[in-house]
């Protein structure tokens, strides 16, 4: 709290004017770390505020993104939340008492990408759309609402469980890291398929970008197309620039403004399934 008394004016009743900023306590469940571009936090649609780093994420609050928005959310055990642009979520169970735990993520548009603590036996942490559940004890993976009303999930590391949300009794699937699973519209789990690869970037991996403006990595077998990533920070979150090629090298199209930049580049398979991310590169842009 501060406090500011202006000059007196002869006209003015003589007072102290106070302002004052809201601390978030510093035990909170969840709490925003990073966001980048259009994040907005609220009870509602109706009550959505932009969102800034260290402020609390609140049982069934609204969590919702604008395009090449992010907002990476971290819990109190140390686990990761970063959801993806154009995307809504909600934390309908939040508890995190470690190493106990038990959370419920909503996914009512777009997506997430979770990197989940190991946790205790009794521990449950759960991400669900309409149609699918997606549940974890110590895991990294994506998640999210298909645009067709089914839902698909990318294993990065240990194993998930995807299971029906409309069907108590379809037999729910084991996705293991490196594979793919899809609940379909109608909430059928379907068997698992393996993901592509992560890219080996050929370069730039430092220094200077080269006048012709070349990002190239080596190809992935089963790659359809290579899905390029830039940003200002290496979370590529801070100023994201995005593009899909089906060739394993990109010419950046447009003038990137002077400064450092990081990139990263990743697989995407003829079924749309999304593989590991190539690791972080950075490079230069010159005055």
């Amino acid at each position: 709290v501060f406090a500011l008394a202006p000059a007196a004016q002869r006209s003015d009743a003589m007072g102290v004017s106070l302002r004052y900023v809201e601390l978030a306590p510093e035990d909170v469940e969840a709490r925003v770390v990073a966001a980048g571009g259009a994040v907005f936090l609220g009870a509602d649609e109706a009550s959505l505020k932009p969102a800034e780093p260290g402020m609390p994420v609140l049982v069934n609050e609204l969590v919702k993104t604008g395009p090449n928005a992010r907002v990476t959310i971290h819990l109190k055990d140390g686990s990761g939340i970063e959801v993806k642009p154009e995307s809504a979520v909600k934390m309908t169970v939040l508890t995190v008492n470690p190493p106990d735990r038990e959370v419920k993520i909503e996914v009512l548009a777009g997506g997430i990408i979770a990197d989940v603590r190991k946790a205790s036996q009794l521990s449950k942490f759960e991400a669900s759309t309409r149609v699918a559940v997606a549940s974890v004890r110590g895991t990294k993976f994506r998640f999210g609402a298909e645009e067709a009303g089914g839902a698909k999930l990318e294993t990065l590391e240990g194993v998930v469980v995807l299971s029906s949300a409309t069907d108590p009794n379809a037999p729910p699937v084991e996705v293991a890291a490196g594979q793919g699973g899809v609940v379909t519209r109608d909430g059928k789990a379907l068997p698992a398929t393996a993901l592509p690869a992560a890219p080996q970037v050929v370069g730039p991996l430092k220094g200077a970008l080269g006048a012709d403006a070349r990002l190239e990595w080596q190809p992935v077998t089963d790659a359809a197309s290579y899905f390029v990533e830039v940003a200002r920070d290496a979370d590529l979150i801070v100023e994201p620039r995005t593009n899909l090629v089906t060739e394993p090298t990109l010419s950046w199209p447009e003038p990137l403004p002077a400064g450092k930049w990081f990139w990263r580049v990743t697989a995407v398979n003829g079924q749309a399934f999304f593989g590991p991310p190539s690791k972080v590169y950075a490079f230069t842009v010159g005055k």
